[in-house]
Parts: structure tokens; sequence; C-alpha cells
């Protein structure tokens, strides 16, 4: 089968289908596929246009689909966790040895490349997000199913891989922007936590503050909090444990630089090509946090497709 024939299969099961180059990136704009399928007619041209070019599926919800990428090549890599042995879901190698793990779009999941950049390889793909799919080959070897693709066989994300996912992303996230990691532990403990009725409110609302305030993003910090919830004494309301977050979230932003607003403006009505400095200096973007925050932001609007880096 051709990748232009796999492409084809691939958008007739609901899939977002996008050319991909050398550098596991669309060689075509792909913004728009993140919101609706392509045409058939499109992707004749994608591979008209790149005859060469590997199969992609935009991730997320256009395509109702939420990928993890396990890079066990990696030296200190995160190995596959048992639950994932005991589901049954969609999964494909990669030339290098890696395994990605498909599942049923879940919104929870933070789309992000090299999210345990501490070497640890573990990475998710969602919404904004785009994969390199079998039957695509590269300089390595190829991309396999080893449980072939089928909607069918979407399982949802297990609980215990959410945990394994908090885990990391929050060590890689609190590495990166907390200058004293161990403080933020000793902050974190600094109270006994109970989730018996009572003490679940306020032991919530802590867990909350403290993720946040160590780094952690909101859609992990809920994921970590919405399992809370479901093993309090009773349980808590979901929807109140949501609350709990928006209120930890308001206390944290209410001192914080919206930076991602700020920059999303400004990439707005900024046209032809420009550097991180000129962003800096006109949005007085100064300290050294600040700057390291903007990059991050940089990163992630590459990611979502809305700019592009250009090498020299």
């Amino acid at each position: 089968m051709t990748n232009l024939e796999a492409a084809l299969s691939y958008l007739q099961q609901g899939l977002s289908v996008v050319p991909m180059g050398k550098g596991k990136r669309p060689l075509v704009p792909w913004k728009q596929y993140q919101e609706r399928l392509p045409t058939e007619d499109e992707v004749r041209g994608f591979w008209k246009l790149h005859p060469e070019a590997g199969v992609g599926f935009v991730t997320g919800k256009v395509s109702g689909i939420s990928v993890v990428d396990f890079d066990l090549y990696k030296e200190g890599a995160v190995q596959i966790p048992e639950c994932l042995n005991k589901t049954e879901t969609p999964t494909a190698s990669t030339p290098r040895g890696g395994r990605h793990y498909y599942f049923t779009y879940d919104p929870r999941l933070e789309q992000g490349a090299d999210k345990a950049s501490d070497g640890k390889g573990l990475d998710v793909r969602n919404d904004g997000g785009c994969i390199m799919a079998p039957p695509t080959v590269n300089g390595a070897g190829r991309y396999e199913w080893i449980i072939p693709f089928s909607r069918d066989y979407l399982a949802c994300v297990p609980d215990d891989l959410l945990l394994l996912l908090n885990k990391h992303l929050y060590n890689c996230n609190n590495s990166a922007n907390n200058s004293n990691p161990q403080q933020s532990a000793t902050n974190a403990t600094n109270i006994t936590l109970s989730f018996d009725e009572g003490k679940r409110d306020e032991s919530l609302f802590h867990v909350a503050h403290s993720l946040l305030k160590g780094g952690m993003s909101p859609a992990n910090a809920m994921k970590c909090i919405e399992i809370l919830a479901r093993n309090c004494n009773p349980p808590f309301p979901m929807h109140e444990a949501r609350a709990k977050l928006e209120s930890a979230m308001s206390r944290i932003n209410s001192k914080n630089r919206n930076l991602t607003a700020e920059i999303r403006e400004w990439v707005s009505v900024t046209f032809g090509n420009f550097s991180a400095t000129s962003a800096y200096h006109d949005l007085t973007i100064v300290t050294s946090e600040d700057k390291a925050k903007a990059r991050v932001i940089f990163s992630r609007l590459v990611d979502e497709g809305l700019i592009e880096r250009v090498e020299g």
C-alpha cells in the first residue's frame, strides 16, 4: 500500500491526514486541518505535490484521538506501564523502537512534544499536535502497526497512565519553573491532608493550589484533582472539584502576568518574519523568568501551526 492509499483509507475512518516531512512536521499549512478533515481531493493534491511524503495524523478533537508516545530508545526512558500491557488499543512501533498508543480523544491530556524534558522520553499528542503514522518510512526504518488502527479498538486513557503522565509532566514543569523545588515540596505537604467528609474541601483546594504553584499545568492538575475527588469519602462532586481548581487558579493568576494572551495578540498584528527579541522589546519582557515563559509560549504557537520557525 502506498502512503497516498493509506492516507485515503485513514481519511475514510475520520482521521485528519496531512503529508509529513523528514523533520516530523507537516509539509503544508495545517492549522485548518486542526478544525476540519481535508477532502479527498485535498489529500490527493498533497501527495501530488509531495509524492515522497510520509503520512501524519492531526491529533485531538478533529480526529477523535489522543496519542501517548514512549521514546523507549532514550537513555533513562520511562518504561511502558503495566496498565498498557492489559489495554488493547491501536498501537504503532516507531523506526527507533518507540511506541505510539492511540486512545479515544481525551481533552484532559495536554499536547506537547518532549514533555518530560529531563530525558524521560514521554510525549503527548493531542489538540494542536500531529504524529507520524504507518506506513511511513524514514532514514531509521518504518512505522508499523502492532495493533492496527480501528475506531472499534480505541480505548479510553487508563487512570494509571494519567497518573504516570502527571508524575513526569509535573517533574518536568517543576524543574523548569521552580527555582527551589525542595521548598515547593515542603510547602505542598505542610498540612495534614484528609479526604474524608468535613476536610475534603480544604484538602482538594490545597492540593490544587500546590500543584499549580509548583508549575503543573491546569490540565494536568485537573486530572489529579478528579482522581482525588473520585476517591474521597464520600466521593466529592466533580463540578465542585473543578471549582476548587478554578479558585486556586484565580488566586495564582491574579499575581501573574498573562503573557500568553499578550503574545497571541502581538503575533496576530505582526506580519512577516520576526524575532523573539522584537517581541521582548515591544511587550517589555525584561526578566529572565518572563523570557523563559515567552519561549515556551512561542514553542506552543509553533505546535499549533500559528507561526513557523525560520532558520537563519
